[in-house]
């Protein structure tokens, strides 16, 4: 943890907008989607839900490996970094000696309980739990190579999609030679132990990865920023952990309700929105296209929820305690989030990856890839806004979505300079 006055701190703030400036004005890394506006977990999971789910539509095989770094923002070499700064961003004068000056003569030392260490210097990281330190870091990999497709943070992933799990293996063992050699160059550290490949689809078979040696351990299920990932890209497993970490954390809600002495059930319901319904829409747009029976236990969920909190019978309707409660049911949030998402797909410039994938994507029979699944969901959206295009510097700072009677409303209550404009019958 990092210790520094206020006035450092708004300090640090003041130059990490301008970082960020120099950062969005350069077209910075694509493919990284952390610690940016404009950039989220959920554009990342898209980008590689849709790949795999192409391929699985497709008929071909994909695999992925997940990186994991030791240490990652404690190990960065502050020199090194320093040189990226310099020479691959353009950054000089007051800036520069400012970042140089952040960086320089920091100490650290332990405290355990009511005991302390000596002061040491702190010679390598970024300084974690500071305002710049996660744009530092970005910065500092900024330069992985293009076979490792994805990041945010220190999350690293290479896909490969092929045609048997032959050109699999060799396309994702490349991808982990180049990172161990981009790793090797600037003096960061691969965890073996925590990095994990899997393979995608009917999976019979297996393959060989090596690491330094060591063989990448191949999982059937892995957590990619909170969601769970299985081999169909079906997004059950997703489900069932959601609705469990739902039901943990209403039992901190449960444990304010005691009759007449407990907390209203307006408060109990503000609880339940803040604190149990994040957890069951957690990147939903990306998770969307699950089975109908998925679904369902979300519902299922949420209307146990709800019994406990208002004080309903077990037999009492769905439908009447979502009503009593004022409370969405789960399928139209599920679409609402959908259209939001979709709202902010179009912000993004012709080239981004995201518009690159959304152009290819399709669906078989009822499976749908992540970016057909947005794009069904938002069909009323679009027809509503048929008459309206969008501007390239457009900003909504504030809109509503809402959902009612089969009938979507786009409420935009504030805007930027670009701002939606009308056709004209001339624009036509």
């Amino acid at each position: 943890m990092s210790i520094t006055s206020c006035i450092g701190k708004r300090f640090e703030y003041i130059t990490s907008r301008r970082l960020i400036a120099i950062l969005q004005g350069s077209n910075f890394d694509s493919l990284q989607f952390a610690y940016l506006n404009g950039r989220s977990a959920t554009q990342s999971m898209l980008v590689l839900f849709e790949k795999l789910k192409m391929a699985l539509i497709e008929g071909k095989v994909s695999g992925a490996v997940f990186f994991d770094f030791k240490d990652a923002f404690g190990s960065v070499d502050r020199n090194r970094l320093l040189f990226k700064i310099g020479k691959h961003f353009g950054i000089s004068g007051k800036l520069f000696h400012h970042l140089v000056s952040f960086l320089s003569d920091r100490f650290a030392r332990l405290k355990i309980n009511s005991q302390f260490g000596d002061w040491i210097e702190s010679c390598f990281g970024t300084s974690a739990g500071t305002i710049l330190s996660p744009l530092l870091f970005i910065m500092y990999l900024h330069d992985t190579l293009k076979s490792v497709y994805l990041k945010f943070a220190d999350d690293l992933t290479a896909i490969s999609v092929a045609k048997s799990y032959t050109e699999v293996e060799m396309e994702l063992q490349q991808a982990v030679d180049d990172l161990m050699n981009w790793a090797q160059r600037w003096a960061m550290d691969l965890n073996v132990t925590k990095t994990k490949v899997m393979l995608f689809g009917d999976v019979t078979s297996s393959i060989n990865l090596k690491m330094n040696g060591f063989t990448i351990e191949q999982v059937k299920c892995f957590k990619y920023l909170g969601v769970m990932l299985d081999q169909e890209i079906e997004f059950s497993l997703q489900a069932d952990y959601a609705c469990c970490k739902a039901k943990r954390a209403s039992g901190k809600v449960f444990g304010l309700l005691d009759g007449r002495k407990g907390i209203p059930v307006s408060l109990g319901i503000s609880l339940y929105k803040s604190l149990v319904r994040p957890h069951l829409e957690y990147a939903v747009p990306a998770w969307a296209s699950m089975k109908q029976i998925d679904v369902d236990k979300l519902e299922q969920t949420q209307v146990q929820c709800l019994r406990k909190i208002i004080g309903a019978k077990a037999h009492s309707s769905s439908g009447a305690v979502e009503v009593i409660a004022g409370i969405k049911p789960i399928r139209i949030r599920i679409r609402e989030l959908c259209c939001r998402e979709s709202l902010r797909l179009r912000l993004i410039h012709d080239g981004h990856i995201l518009k690159c994938l959304g152009r290819q994507s399709s669906r078989k029979g009822l499976r749908f890839s992540p970016l057909e699944y947005i794009k069904t969901m938002s069909k009323q959206l679009d027809r509503r806004l048929a008459d309206f295009q969008l501007e390239p510097d457009f900003l909504v700072l504030r809109n509503q979505l809402c959902l009612a009677q089969n009938l979507l409303k786009c409420d935009i209550l504030r805007c930027g300079a670009g701002g939606w404009r009308y056709r004209s019958n001339d624009e036509h």
